[in-house]
């Protein structure tokens, strides 16, 4: 995925991969961001993820630091995505953060 300015240049790339092994009703996820040139550090934690299934409660956790990513830096964020009993999320994990002009969607 990636995230281009007004002017169409490249800011940051999203790579993203499943995480083998993961627990039933869970899913790993990998997010790897290479800044490009976003010129404000792109910082991440738990809050600035969310996904939902219908009418149930879905917890997102990073299973790493949160990262501050710099202009010209590459690092992966490794998330859990725990779903209800039975359940699965709406396909889509969102990233939502001041720092974005818009939520960035993935579609699992």
């Amino acid at each position: 995925m990636i995230y281009a300015g007004a002017n169409k240049q490249r800011l940051f790339t999203i790579q993203t991969k499943y995480l083998p092994d993961i627990p039933k009703n869970q899913n790993g996820i990998a997010l790897t961001i290479h800044n490009t040139r976003y010129a404000v550090p792109l910082s991440f934690s738990e809050k600035h993820f969310s996904a939902s299934n219908d009418q149930h409660p879905v917890t997102v956790r990073m299973l790493s630091t949160p990262p501050v990513i710099k202009p010209n830096e590459t690092k992966t964020i490794r998330l859990l995505i725990d779903v209800p009993q039975g359940k699965s999320i709406n396909d889509t994990l969102a990233l939502d953060q001041v720092n974005l002009t818009a939520p960035i969607n993935f579609y699992l």
